[in-house]
């Protein structure tokens, strides 16, 4: 893993600050679920992709923007 921080061998990094404005949890966006069920060789975590919580996340993002 390249790292921008040469003094760390940390064998993980930050890949995104989700900011948010509400007391409650948001979902993932749902690049990042598919991401995670993807096996580590692909970058993923390999956690088994939750259908409801993928179809619940799809429906928030639909209607809210990420700004970047």
């Amino acid at each position: 893993m390249a790292h921008l921080n040469k003094e760390t061998d940390a064998p993980w990094g930050i890949m995104r600050v989700k900011a948010q404005d509400v007391d409650k949890e948001l979902p993932m966006l749902p690049t990042t679920l598919i991401r995670n069920a993807l096996g580590n060789e692909f970058g993923g975590s390999g956690v088994p992709l939750d259908v409801k919580r993928y179809k619940e996340s799809v429906a928030f993002w639909m209607d809210h923007a990420a700004i970047r």
